[in-house]
Formats: structure tokens, sequence, C-alpha cells
């Protein structure tokens, strides 16, 4: 079974990294739609979903054993992926119903909300890690957090610009951060123990790379009328 669920995490990684490339954004084509291609992201994450569905049936149908704990540890982690396949198949339709808009005149851009916060609203709570729990009850780093706050406030104007990234040092708990917005109500955050100089373009470069990502201006400019791609 372990084993299966290896497998199955390689294909989840494949299919994540054409996913968060979003290579699969492309115009229809011969008048077909592009996700029901033999090879859309849309069959990828199906296949993996009904492949991880049997590492759950036969975790389920396994004998009482010394092992039990783990074998029902890789059950309940099979069946969390099962949501979260199905989460980026829904996200998939979403983003066919985005480049069918992209030829029209006349957007409804409620439309594209409701249906995204009702696929958020379903999965919320149904795959999270599973040992420490759901994501928003982990713990925050309270030693950092009051610095954090300041920033995001004192340096607002220069964090809204969305192509900034800002450095601060604080000396009494020696670490150095460095913070930026995709949009303006998201801002990453990435804290070092010691001093850093804000000089190093290396991180800056990062946290740029990473915000023009979120942001992926570029795969949806493909979307507008007209655009070669």
């Amino acid at each position: 079974m372990w084993a299966a669920l290896l497998s199955a995490l390689a294909h989840l990684a494949a299919a994540e990294k054409s996913y968060h490339n979003m290579t699969f954004l492309g115009q229809k084509m011969g008048g077909q739609s592009f996700f029901s291609r033999k090879d859309s992201i849309r069959t990828i994450y199906t296949s993996l979903h009904n492949e991880l569905r049997k590492v759950v049936t036969m975790s389920r149908h396994t004998q009482p054993s010394s092992s039990s704990f783990l074998e029902d540890l890789l059950s309940h982690l099979s069946e969390q992926l099962c949501h979260f396949t199905q989460a980026r198949i829904e996200m998939a339709d979403m983003y066919e119903k985005m480049l069918s808009l992209g030829a029209q005149k006349n957007i409804n851009l409620e439309e594209l909300v409701t249906t995204l916060e009702a696929v958020l609203h379903k999965y919320s709570s149904k795959f999270h890690h599973p040992i420490v729990g759901r994501l928003e009850e982990g713990e925050r780093p309270l030693t950092h957090w009051p610095n954090v706050i300041m920033m995001m406030g004192d340096r607002a104007a220069e964090l809204n610009t969305l192509e900034k990234v800002v450095h601060f040092y604080d000396d009494k708990v020696q670490s150095t951060y460095y913070l930026t917005r995709p949009e303006p109500h998201f801002t990453l955050v990435v804290i070092f123990d010691g001093r850093k100089s804000e000089k190093e373009l290396y991180i800056t470069a990062f946290l740029l790379e990473i915000s023009a990502s979120l942001r992926v201006s570029k795969p949806f400019s493909t979307l507008k009328p007209g655009s070669k791609g």
C-alpha cells in the first residue's frame, strides 16, 4: 500500500507542477474544449483521484496488526488527497469558464467569485495535515508577530506598490525580516535568524519572483481576446 501511495504522490507532484505553471491554460483547439483533451490537467487529476481512492480501499480491507496505526494514517492521508484532487478538478472547470469568458465583451465577475467561494467553502476543511490538524490551528511565530504587524502598518505604502521588498532587522530578537505583497490583502514574510543585508539580491529576487507567480499576470494575459499566448 505504501508503494501505491508513493506512486500516487509522484503523479501528484507532476500534476502540481503543471497546475502551478498554468501551462494547461491554452486556447480551445478545433472547437474542442481544452479540458476535454486526453492529456488535460482535469483528466490527470481524475486519474490521480481514482488511484488514491484505490489506496483508501486497500487500507480499509487490511487485517489488524502491529502496524495498524501506520495503515490508518495511510488511509487518512490518501482520503485527504482525494478531496484535494477533487478541488483541483473543480478549479479546472472554473478556469475553463474563465477561458470562455475571455472572448466576451461583458464579463460577469460576480459569477466567477461565487464559483470560487463555493469551492473554498466545500473543501476548506476537507484536506489538512493528518497529524497537526487544520492549517489555521498552527501556532504563529509569537516572538516575531509584533514586528510583522508593525512593519505591515508602518511601511504599508511601500508594500502596496506590489513591486517592493521591505527589509528590517531587529537587534532584540536577532532576526531579519523581508516582506512583500503579491496583492493588497496578502503579505509574504520571510524571517532569518541573525543579520541579513538589504542588498541580499537572491532573497529579494526570490520574493519578487514568487509574488509575480502568485499574481499569474502573464498566464491571465493570454486569456485576453487577440492574445497570441
